[in-house]
């Protein structure tokens, strides 16, 4: 891979950005991902790997079949397919730290401490990573906002 994607971006790069709305927009994102999950529980799930990857698991065989609600299904379904593969290439973009933080904070809504634990950095040094995490994530979706 790349090491310039690979790179934690650094301070100054991270301060050209407004992170409190920057991080907003990716929650906001993430929360819409998190419903569709639900919705969706039929399709195949990201699931993360004991390396924190994000992996395609099917381990249902629901078929829908009521009529009432099929055309909402559906916009549903293909929604939450589009946001899967877009978190799923995310995921290939971060390095071993920021892909902690992604698949533990931002998909599994762990604590943070739990991720610089994990990491192995104190909770003052896990501030850039997470950072750096929704900001690559915010460019990848356009959800940028600019100081």
């Amino acid at each position: 891979m790349n090491n310039i994607i690979n790179d934690t971006l650094t301070n100054k790069e991270i301060n050209n950005y407004d992170i409190l709305k920057t991080t907003n927009n990716v929650l906001e994102y993430l929360k819409k991902y998190r419903l569709l999950k639900y919705k969706c529980f039929d399709m195949p799930q990201l699931k993360i790997s004991k390396d924190f990857k994000l992996i395609y698991v099917n381990d249902t065989n629901y078929l829908k079949d009521s009529y009432n609600n099929i055309d909402k299904y559906i916009d549903n379904k293909d929604e939450y397919l589009n946001i899967n593969e877009k978190l799923f290439n995310i995921s290939k973009i971060l390095n071993e730290k920021e892909l902690i933080y992604f698949s533990l904070c931002l998909i599994n809504s762990t604590p943070e401490y739990k991720c610089y634990k994990e990491i192995g950095c104190s909770n003052r040094g896990i501030i850039r990573i997470k950072n750096s995490c929704i900001i690559k994530i915010a460019l990848c979706l356009n959800l940028e906002v600019y100081k």
